[in-house]
C-alpha cells in the first residue's frame, strides 16, 4: 500500500484523478474538520441541511454535518466541482451513489465512521466498499457470529481462545462490511459469503454467491490500525492498489 499524507489540495478546477486499479482512502477527524465547521455546511445540499436538523443531539448533528461536507468535498475535487452541485442518491438498500451527470463519469466512492473517525474510498469504474471499526468489547462474540456470520466463519471463530475471538471478531466484520457495502445488498447478505477469520491470514473474500460474481473479481484489504480503529476495503476489482490519504483541515 501507498501512503501520502495531503496537507490541503488545491487546483479545483483540474480534479483529482484515480487511476486505473487504484482506490484512493481518505481519513478524517470530525474533531479536527469541526473546526472548519462553517465551510463544510457551505458544502450540503438542501436535502443534507434538513436531514442534520433533525438530530436531537448537537454532537450527532455536528458529526454528520462534518462527514457529509468533508464527502462533498473531496467529491467536488475528483468531479471538478462546486461541492454544492454534486448530484447524489441512495441505493435501495442506503449506500449512497452519485446521480445524473456525475454517475456518468464513472467515479465510484464509499464512507463508513466510527467513533472520530471518517474513512473515505474513491475508485473509477468498479465498486468499492469500505468499513472502520473502533475497538470496543464486543459480548457474545459467538452468538452474534453464529447468527449473522457464514458458517465456516463462526466455526473458525469458535476454534480460537477467549483472548483471540474477540480481536477476529471485529478483523472479520470490518471485511465483511466492506463487501457487503461494495456489493450494495445490505446486511441481510451478510450469511451469503464468507472471509478469511483466522489470525495470521490475509484479509480475502473465500466465497460469495453467485450472484455476487466470481470470487477472483473481488479484492478485501484490511488498512494499518491507527487510533485503536481496525478497517477494510473491498473493490469489484481483480486487481487492487491503496492508495493512503490524510485530508488536512482546509485541505
Amino acid at each position: 500500500m501507498k501512503r501520502i499524507s495531503s496537507e490541503g489540495i488545491t487546483g479545483q478546477s483540474a480534479g483529482l484523478l484515480v487511476d486505473s486499479g487504484v482506490v484512493d482512502v481518505w481519513t478524517a477527524r470530525v474533531s479536527m474538520h469541526g473546526r472548519n465547521l462553517a465551510a463544510l455546511r457551505r458544502n450540503l445540499g438542501e436535502g443534507e441541511k434538513q436531514r442534520a436538523a433533525q438530530y436531537r443531539f448537537e454532537k450527532d448533528r455536528l458529526r454528520f454535518e462534518v462527514r457529509r461536507g468533508v464527502l462533498r468535498q473531496l467529491l467536488g475535487r475528483y468531479l471538478a466541482l462546486p461541492p454544492e452541485r454534486v448530484q447524489l442518491a441512495t441505493e435501495p438498500h442506503g449506500k449512497p451513489c452519485l446521480a445524473g451527470a456525475c454517475a456518468r463519469t464513472g467515479l465510484q466512492f464509499n464512507l463508513s465512521h466510527s467513533g472520530d473517525f471518517i474513512y473515505l474510498a474513491f475508485a473509477r469504474g468498479f465498486a468499492v466498499g469500505i468499513d472502520v471499526e473502533c475497538r470496543r468489547p464486543v459480548p457474545d462474540v459467538l452468538y452474534l457470529a453464529r447468527r449473522f456470520f457464514a458458517r465456516d466463519e463462526w466455526e473458525a471463530l469458535a476454534s480460537l481462545d477467549a483472548d483471540g475471538q474477540e480481536e477476529a471478531f471485529l478483523r472479520c466484520w470490518t471485511r465483511k462490511e466492506a463487501f457487503v457495502k461494495a456489493t450494495g445488498t445490505g446486511l441481510a447478505s451478510l450469511a451469503g459469503f464468507s472471509v478469511s477469520v483466522l489470525p495470521g491470514q490475509p484479509a480475502a473474500l473465500l466465497a460469495c454467491q453467485p450472484a455476487m460474481g466470481p470470487v477472483g473479481s473481488w479484492q478485501v484489504h484490511d488498512l494499518p490500525e491507527e487510533g485503536g480503529c481496525l478497517a477494510a476495503v473491498a473493490a469489484a476489482s481483480p486487481k487492487m492498489t491503496v492508495v493512503l490519504r490524510t485530508l488536512a483541515v482546509g485541505g
